[in-house]
């Protein structure tokens, strides 16, 4: 952990990962990340369509042997984390376009 995080002693939902950025982005700046186009509706849709997934926890269970691969449209990846591609980045970090 950073110092950069010290206010919060760590996030655990993206609740708080949008409160650390937005002490320190310009309010403008984070206005326009968080926001969508219109009247939000897709902004909406997509917070009440994740908080339909929960996780299980499962105790008692052999996790010596573990994977992350995943398909997504038909190709295999790693890990089933991926950025989508964003314009104006550079709002939140000089280096965002590199």
């Amino acid at each position: 952990m950073t110092e950069d995080f010290a206010p919060m002693a760590s996030p655990i939902n993206l609740a708080d990962v949008e409160a650390l950025a937005a002490a320190k982005l310009d309010p403008q700046a984070a206005d326009y990340i968080n926001g969508g186009a219109e009247d939000e509706h897709t902004v909406r849709e997509n917070r009440r369509s994740f908080s339909l997934f929960e996780f299980r926890p499962r105790t008692l269970v052999d996790v010596t042997e573990r994977s992350t691969v995943t398909t997504v449209l038909g190709t295999e990846i790693s890990s089933p984390i991926i950025v989508a591609p964003t314009g104006f980045q550079r709002l939140a970090h000089p280096d965002g376009e590199l």
